[in-house]
């Protein structure tokens, strides 16, 4: 490592506050949730946007995740529509959970198997599904009214 950046990289951690989970908006904090989400700090994730067929408002995915890795759906809403998200996988394999972070980067569900909620913001939410245990095959359904 170059001594430039390692002394910078030093100088930035130092400057940096302490300051406690508690203390910060509910802004990508993972560690809020009961399964300390590692959904959300993914290491490597795969990206797809969800489209619904002509004259629907509702698909389902069928997918599977790898351990360590995260799926990410995007989806473009309106202000107050309700979004509902329900997944449903093998509980022999661990089973799958999700994140859902509205379009702003705030976290409206942690670890979840269900969701319902009128959204706050028109924009691209993002469902981020992962294995709670390991790999994980699941059916996710979405749907927007």
């Amino acid at each position: 490592m170059n001594r430039g950046l390692s002394l910078f990289a030093g100088l930035f951690l130092a400057i940096v506050p302490n300051v406690q989970a508690a203390e910060l908006p509910r802004v990508y904090q993972p560690e809020q949730s009961g399964v300390k989400s590692d959904i959300l700090i993914a290491q490597t994730a795969r990206v797809r946007r969800i489209e619904f067929a002509r004259g629907s408002n509702s698909t389902t995915i069928r997918d599977s995740v790898i351990r360590g890795e995260r799926n990410v759906y995007i989806l473009g809403a309106r202000a107050r529509q309700t979004m509902r998200v329900n997944i449903s996988s093998s509980q022999a394999q661990g089973g799958a959970l999700f994140d859902v972070v509205s379009p702003d980067g705030v976290v409206l569900e942690t670890g979840a198997t269900t969701f319902e909620q009128e959204l706050p913001a028109s924009g691209n939410y993002r469902i981020v599904v992962g294995g709670a245990r390991g790999n994980a095959s699941f059916s996710l359904n979405v749907s927007i009214k």
